[in-house]
């Protein structure tokens, strides 16, 4: 929370009402998995870009809209502190101003950890729009990596993880999930598109380029 500004001027200010103004955009936000999502409202966040780092002085921000590969640098504008707390702003049935422990009943003020990421969770959908797809793959590249399954010509299914994809005009025919490969490249459909991945990782190999792993891996076609 709080006013950054970066070396190249940009300002960034995020609220404790869930607010931000980003690059001058007003937006919705959350923080996850040091990924930044924003929208123009609560509903409606993707990722945008990915928290580098951070401290009480100084966090890089990479943006990864439209294409981008962008690191900002900001620095904190003033002094880091918590949101002070009122007797205006308290909740009623506690003492603003209380010195004495709290009771082991209340948990208000207790910490509680981030939400933890499961497999489950970073299932790429391919229902999704080609933009939505590459974003939700560089959130997660390259740990813990978003993944799929993909069938092998003895009918296998195996589960890979996707590092890097890029949206495609090609055309392909049938339902979100269908792959096409030309024995060098590897594209699959999304809602309204496809994407193409560059890059990705079978289980117990190592990561690869699409044209090197399609040299030893056969396509169910």
């Amino acid at each position: 929370l709080g006013e950054w500004t970066s070396t190249t001027g940009k300002t960034a200010v995020f609220r404790p009402d869930g607010t931000c103004g980003l690059m001058g955009e007003t937006l919705h936000f959350y923080v996850s998995n040091f990924s930044l999502y924003t929208g123009a409202t609560e509903d409606d966040m993707t990722i945008t870009h990915k928290l580098s780092s951070i401290d009480k002085t100084s966090m890089s921000l990479r943006d990864i809209r439209d294409g981008q590969d962008v690191v900002y640098k900001f620095s904190r504008v003033g002094e880091w502190t918590l949101p002070e707390v009122t007797a205006e702003t308290a909740p009623q049935e506690e003492s603003a101003v209380e010195a004495t422990p709290a009771p082991e009943t209340e948990t208000a003020v207790e910490a509680t950890p981030a939400p933890k990421i499961y497999k489950e969770t970073c299932k790429i959908d391919w229902d999704k729009s080609p933009c939505d797809v590459r974003n939700f793959v560089r959130g997660l590249s390259p740990y813990p990596a978003a993944w799929t399954e993909i069938e092998d010509i003895s009918g296998t299914i195996h589960s890979v993880k996707i590092f890097e994809v890029a949206e495609s005009d090609v055309v392909i025919e049938g339902n979100p999930g269908v792959m096409l490969t030309d024995g060098n490249r590897l594209w699959v459909k999304c809602h309204d598109g496809a994407v193409e991945v560059k890059s990705l990782q079978l289980a117990g190999k190592k990561r690869m380029p699409i044209d090197a792993f399609l040299r030893g891996f056969r396509l169910k076609a």
